[in-house]
């Protein structure tokens, strides 16, 4: 046999991208695209918004023909957690502020692409300049003077004689007292930075208009497991009993609830009533702005997985998930609002983030292999990326506006 046959031979034995394909798809098109996708295929995303998550399981690359998920030349591709609310009925609830109920439950409003802020007290949104000041954004719990269990309101001020490192700036919104803001707080979410660096969420149990202090669920039952067992040591006589009691460390605190709701841009979803109540950015009716409700946490979910590649895709309310995979890149996203609390659902503990994460192996987390690069992470709750494994690379990330509660 001729030695150039045979060598072609060998190349189309030895060649990766042999039988690969290419599955181009719109947002129409994409449901169970991914279940397709075996060594050396790409899957090709048009431009458009989806709301259908992509979930890859068990899909395996290698490294010469990774399984590669990235947008298509020039397009702007965006993976969104939200859905539109349309077709709502609004009605005045009070002053500027609208009521509409809806069908499904949303987490988390966004108003003409921009999220807006739950109602809250003291008004602080996450784009004002002085929002991570928490003198300038928070009320001051006045720690030696109430056991666990219950905040005595102070300004700010108070925390500065006591070696707060953050200024006091001029011009701060946060210095109307708790008794002068007219607030009924029961029933509330709290959202306490008791403990030194640990922060909790719980309940307001009992609060009338016009007092300083206010009781809350000293036993944490809305949040989860861990969470309770980690404020269980806050009580006398336990590990960080004090970090509660003495005033080596400023506890500060906000308020969210309905009875918070009294400026633009902010909102309240009740889901015992699945009653949405909303006061527009420019104060008038909601049906005159595009409205949408996140309610899906991952649009991208890599499963037991090898060698995967995902690059161009941008994430609005929504994150990623790389569980038990080895190999994998993700690179060139934005990622706007990815992660947020479960507050206005009855779900005061953690909540899903961005992450990868892989199983145990023995005393030590696996090995991964796995890389993040190009990313910005924007505008969120929680940790922006959470890292269970050795040997993942995070590379030239932008992490801003992080951590809101």
């Amino acid at each position: 046999m001729p030695r150039l046959t045979l060598s072609l031979i060998a190349m189309l034995l030895l060649c990766p991208l042999a039988g690969a394909k290419e599955i181009s798809v719109t947002p129409n098109t994409i449901a169970n695209a991914a279940s397709q996708l075996n060594a050396g295929d790409t899957l090709l995303l048009q431009a458009g918004r989806y709301t259908a998550p992509i979930k890859l399981w068990k899909r395996k690359g290698t490294a010469a023909a990774p399984i590669v998920i990235r947008a298509a030349k020039g397009a702007t591709v965006v993976l969104d957690g939200s859905d539109a609310l349309d077709g709502l009925t609004w009605t005045k609830h009070k002053a500027n502020i609208y009521k509409a109920t809806l069908d499904a439950d949303i987490s988390q409003l966004f108003c003409d692409g921009k999220m807006m802020t739950a109602a809250r007290w003291p008004n602080a949104h996450m784009t004002d300049e002085h929002f991570f000041n928490k003198n300038a954004a928070m009320r001051v719990h006045k720690v030696n003077v109430a056991p666990i269990g219950t905040i005595v309101d102070a300004d700010a001020s108070a925390a500065r004689k006591h070696g707060s490192y953050e200024p006091l700036p001029e011009g701060r919104t946060n210095t109307q007292s708790l008794a002068a803001s007219g607030i009924d707080a029961t029933g509330c979410v709290a959202v306490m930075n008791i403990g030194s660096w640990m922060t909790f969420a719980s309940r307001v149990t009992a609060h009338k208009p016009g007092e300083s202090k206010f009781t809350y669920d000293a036993t944490f039952a809305d949040a989860d497991a861990n969470l309770r067992r980690i404020a269980n040591e806050l009580h006398p006589g336990k590990r960080f009993a004090k970090m509660n009691t003495n005033y080596w460390h400023d506890h500060y605190y906000f308020l969210e609830g309905l009875p918070c709701l009294d400026a633009p841009r902010e909102y309240w979803y009740d889901h015992k009533t699945k009653t949405l109540y909303f006061c527009s950015p420019d104060g008038k009716s909601p049906a005159r702005h595009a409205l949408r409700g996140k309610r899906r946490d991952y649009m991208l979910s890599i499963n037991q997985s090898l060698r995967v590649k995902v690059s161009g895709l941008d994430f609005i309310a929504a994150g990623f998930a790389i569980n038990d995979s080895l190999h994998c890149t993700f690179s060139d996203a934005a990622l706007y609002a990815p992660t947020h609390n479960k507050f206005q659902l009855g779900k005061l503990g953690n909540f899903n983030l961005s992450r990868v994460w892989n199983r145990r192996g023995g005393k030590s987390p696996a090995t991964t292999g796995n890389v993040i690069r190009n990313c910005r992470f924007s505008f969120l709750d929680g940790e922006a990326l959470y890292i269970h494994g050795r040997d993942t690379l995070v590379e030239n990330c932008d992490f801003r506006n992080v951590n809101y509660s």
